[in-house]
């Protein structure tokens, strides 16, 4: 004992006669030795190996706060894994527990030999949002078995979930959503009992919704949407799962009724069902779900009537979607105070779309926090009371009124709506009169179409400077458009105007950075030149300037905008040739549909374009796509959180076939349109067209073309519809067009074509029509037969003593002797119709001196 007490006196004299620099070094070293071990080194090389197994790519992680966590590591400058950046260690062991590399930017395979199964002592695994390049789930997480957090989801994972994870008992969260995951989802995770969290939505799996994934009854959340092949009823083991807070299982493809029982999971908060094929009433039970704060039944086949005082008596509520539905919603049109704010649920997304309502609800004058309002597809008539223009004036950013009886508004014209934060204003396909109504600056989406609103386009528009889509379509709107539209062109994306009464030149719309992908401004009066400011628009998808009064010559100048895939120029007053491109670089690389037709257009058909126009040599219909203009939307819900969602805009155009215009409100990517059709255009058409595989409609009638149907129109085998007709065509139809098994429309009729017409195939299908004003040709479907291929020998003179019946048939000259006259008849005919439609020709090109009529406009 006096030992020990001597030695414990010495070391305190020494230390303390250590300089007062040291004591601190030694006190802090001795501190951090105490309160945090060092990582272990075979755990430190692991997480290194790991890393060095993926790259760092920007592009491999979405979320805008990712940033690569990984890079960080190093034993040269921090030998102590447990500080690296996403690495937790346990505080008394020194082993990590928890890797937290969400969003950390890698890229690249991983399997089961990975350096990360080594952390045997892993509890949280957070992988989400990276790319790990369409790998298997590793069975190896096995490996892991005190894993109890565990987030794969949008990591760029494939094939079907290994049953090992079914081992990792303790797990309460789990996220395997948003990967392409297929197969079936494993009846081992009927292991994981303490499960809460489990997320599979996005993925493919097959077959019948697996009730054995609602075994852990304690399970308060539960994600498994946006699977389709997941068919079925509603299961019934989902009632076991009377903890259950949060239920998302939309955007499958499950049919049947709504089950009554689940109306008996009364700790719901969540409830989503939307986009099945659910029919049938919605269950009286669903009274009992008080603590509902969010319920979405869009997009069922859902009947029958609603008492809307159902959901008034959930206080919590404050997320409403019954659109795209059959219901009949009643509601009451009360103004007790006593049913005001206090008593009733206050929305800030309301969706009522095709409810069958009749009125503004009621209730709605109650509603001052409401963000997204959707009515449209109602029975709403009449004008929009006084009293909604009131209702959450600082709140509202998406207001859709589409698709009623509306007429006007309950009070004088306004000077500007009066919702401050409104971002997209639908009223559309109503009965609106008077003028265009002015949205705030805030407004993202304005879409007018298809009204009786008359006027002129205020400047007041000029001033939305974060407008996005603007739609005036089908309305009675005339006079010039504001030159200030120009200030628009940084934010705009859509600009469609078609079917009005607007005239004059049209303005100056792009600048440098222009943003827009459509412009539609067909069925309008404007004259004049095409701005030069279009080649600016260099993000420019669809041009579409058709039934106007513009005079000018072929743009090619278009041809710099690197992404015009649409271009309608038909029903103008534009002339001279069709020049050839700029440069061989410049051609419009990828246009797919062109219209230039009714137009005076002159001169020969464009070969060299036809030679370098790509786009339309190839076409993959498997993995075509409508086009559209899209722009991401962000609303503030609250002080705190945002809504977000993207916008969709599909192009449409319209297109003559067989002389009757065709609207076509969705276009695929792969479809492919040439019309040139009534011009002046001449020559022969060339071979390359042929190569042009992907062309869907080809027009090339009424103009003053000559020489024979090229053989290589063959190789459209694509083809639908093919006009060749008033032209000054000859020789025969070209056997190889019977390869056009898609071949619907055949015209080529008014031409000098001889020789018999194919027979088979699409041909077969074809009526007399299609072949009128051509004396030449024979074989079915015309009455006229043809003779055979191959011409019967003469008989030989009568002096030679051969009788008569050694011939299968006689010569009678009464009858050849028409035919030649009918020979000299066609020579004739066909000689004065070459000289008649040059004649024409001329006429035209003289009339183009004279003033034009306005042609007819679109109703």
């Amino acid at each position: 004992m006096e030992l020990t007490e001597s030695l414990f006196f010495i070391f305190t004299q020494s230390f303390l006669k250590l300089p007062l620099l040291h004591l601190a070094l030694i006190l802090i070293t001795f501190f951090f030795s105490c309160a945090q071990p060092l990582c272990h080194n075979d755990e430190s090389i692991a997480l290194l190996q790991f890393k060095d197994s993926f790259v760092i790519d920007k592009f491999a992680s979405y979320e805008s706060a990712a940033h690569p966590k990984t890079a960080s590591w190093a034993q040269e400058t921090n030998h102590d894994c447990c500080f690296w950046d996403g690495v937790k260690c346990d505080e008394e062991t020194g082993h990590v527990i928890a890797l937290h590399l969400n969003s950390s930017c890698l890229h690249g395979s991983i399997n089961s030999t990975s350096s990360l199964f080594q952390l045997s002592q892993l509890q949280v695994l957070d992988l989400y949002d990276n790319d790990f390049n369409q790998s298997q789930i590793p069975s190896a997480l096995a490996d892991l078995s005190k894993l109890t957090y565990l987030d794969l989801e949008w990591s760029g994972f494939s094939g079907s979930i290994p049953s090992s994870i079914g081992k990792l008992t303790m797990l309460t969260y789990l996220s395997l959503s948003q990967n392409k995951l297929n197969g079936q989802i494993p009846y081992a995770f009927g292991n994981l009992s303490r499960l809460l969290y489990l997320g599979l939505a996005g993925c493919s799996f097959s077959d019948f919704f697996p009730p054995i994934v609602c075994k852990p009854t304690s399970a308060t959340h539960l994600y498994i949407s946006e699977n389709y092949y997941l068919n079925g009823q509603i299961p019934s083991s989902l009632q076991k799962l009377t903890q259950l807070n949060s239920l998302d299982i939309s955007l499958n493809n499950l049919s049947g009724q709504i089950p009554p029982w689940l109306g008996n999971l009364t700790q719901l908060t969540s409830l989503s069902l939307e986009k099945n094929n659910l029919q049938g009433i919605l269950p009286k039970s669903f009274s009992r779900l008080k603590n509902l704060e969010y319920l979405n039944l869009v997009s069922n086949h859902l009947s029958g009537t609603v008492d809307f005082d159902m959901f008034l008596g959930m206080k919590n509520l404050n997320r409403l979607q019954l659109s795209a539905n059959k219901l009949s919603v009643l509601t009451t049109d009360t103004n007790s105070s006593t049913n005001g704010t206090s008593t009733m649920p206050q929305f800030y997304i309301l969706g009522l779309g095709s409810c069958n309502l009749r009125n503004f609800p009621g209730f709605l004058r109650y509603q001052n926090n409401l963000m997204f309002l959707t009515l449209d597809g109602n029975q709403i008539h009449g004008k929009v009371p006084k009293w909604v223009l009131n209702i959450s004036l600082k709140t509202m950013a998406v207001l859709q009124l589409s698709g009623n009886f509306l007429t006007g508004f309950d009070q004088p014209p306004l000077a500007v709506l009066p919702w401050v934060r409104l971002q997209i204003f639908d009223i559309s396909d109503n009965m609106l009169e008077g003028p265009l109504p002015i949205p705030p600056p805030s407004t993202v989406n304005y879409g007018v179409r298809r009204n009786k609103l008359s006027g002129q386009v205020s400047p007041a528009f000029c001033n939305l400077r974060s407008i996005k889509y603007i739609d005036f379509g089908d309305n009675k709107l005339s006079g010039m458009l504001p030159d200030c539209l120009v200030n628009l062109s940084d934010s705009l994306l859509v600009l469609n105007l078609v079917n009005n009464s607007f005239g004059g030149s049209i303005p100056e719309i792009c600048t440098d950075g222009s943003q827009l992908r459509m412009i539609d401004l067909s069925y309008n009066k404007f004259e004049g030149h095409l701005p030069r400011s279009l080649r600016s628009c260099l993000m420019l998808q669809t041009l579409n300037l058709g039934n106007n009064q513009l005079g000018d010559e072929f743009p090619s100048w278009l041809g710099t905008l690197p992404d015009l895939r649409i271009l309608m120029l038909r029903y103008n007053q534009l002339q001279g040739n069709i020049e050839k491109p700029i440069s061989n670089s410049v051609f419009f690389p990828k246009i797919r549909v062109i219209d230039l037709s009714y137009n005076d257009f002159t001169g020969k058909l464009p070969s060299e374009y036809f030679q370098k126009w790509n786009s339309m040599k190839a076409f993959d219909a498997t993995n075509s796509s409508y086009m559209k203009a899209n722009s991401n939307i962000t609303a503030r819900t609250s002080a705190d959180s945002n809504a977000s969602w993207t916008q969709y805009y599909p192009i449409s155009i319209k297109i003559t076939i067989k002389g009757v215009d065709r609207v076509f409100h969705k276009i695929q990517d792969v479809f492919v349109v040439i019309d040139f059709s009534s011009n002046m255009l001449e020559g022969e058409i060339p071979e390359s067209i042929g190569g042009l595989q992907g062309i869907r409609v080809l027009n090339l009638s009424n103009n003053i073309l000559s020489g024979s149907i090229p053989s290589t129109l063959g190789n459209i085998t694509v083809l639908e519809s093919f006009d060749l007709s008033q032209n000054g065509l000859h020789g025969e139809i070209p056997l190889q067009l019977k390869q056009l098994t898609f071949l619907s429309i055949f015209n080529v009729s008014r031409n000098n074509l001889t020789g018999p017409i194919p027979q088979g195939n699409q041909f077969a299908t074809f009526e007399t029509s299609s072949y009128d004003g051509n004396l030449g040709l024979c074989g079915y479907p015309l009455a006229t037969k043809c003779w055979n291929s191959e011409s019967p020998k003469l008989p030989p003179p009568a002096s030679e003593g051969k009788g008569d019946s050694e011939f299968p048939f006689q010569f009678d000259w009464i009858t050849i002797l028409p035919g030649y006259v009918g020979g000299l008849v066609v020579g004739i005919v066909g000689g004065n119709f070459v000289f008649v439609k040059k004649q024409l020709w001329f006429l035209k090109r003289q009339m183009k001196r004279r003033p034009r009529r306005r042609r007819g406009f679109r109703t």
